[in-house]
């Protein structure tokens, strides 16, 4: 993955900080949430928590990040994808693949390429400058998962 590359020149953790809080931190240029990017009234807050919930995502591991965040959001689909792996091994249930293509087609689909898009035009240090392929990346394995092109426990 060529964003892996951008690794090898180092990452300046303080420059890398900054960066983030100026840019995708609560007061950043580049908002996270869903709703600041498409109609707010496409953005229904009880039923990400509702179907979160009912799919067992505790938002203990992200205590500041409203439903409509795109981390918590990919929390969602890792979330999801984990658990049709182990219903799969017959582990556990309350999880389907629709939980999946819900997120990623209604959600996601909608408004992490914006968010991304403009994070590449903004990120000046090397860690942000990979954000948005890793990312990419990362819901296009999804993808791969949704269209049956790899087992759901390998992304």
């Amino acid at each position: 993955m060529a964003a892996l590359h951008r690794f090898e020149a180092g990452i300046d953790l303080g420059a890398s900080s900054r960066e983030w809080r100026a840019l995708l931190g609560p007061e950043g240029a580049v908002s996270l949430r869903e709703s600041r990017w498409v109609a707010v009234a496409s953005v229904d807050m009880d039923e990400l928590l509702s179907r979160y919930q009912a799919a067992g995502l505790s938002l203990a591991h992200a205590p500041d990040g409203p439903p409509d965040h795109l981390g918590v959001q990919v929390l969602f689909t890792a979330h999801v994808i984990a658990r049709l792996s182990a219903e799969e091994l017959g582990t556990t249930g309350e999880t389907s693949p629709e939980d999946l293509a819900w997120i990623r087609d209604r959600h996601l689909g909608t408004f992490a390429p914006l968010v991304l898009a403009e994070v590449k035009q903004r990120a000046s240090t090397v860690l942000l400058a990979a954000l948005p392929e890793l990312v990419s990346g990362y819901l296009d394995a999804v993808d791969d998962v949704l269209a049956g092109r790899v087992p759901a426990g390998s992304p």
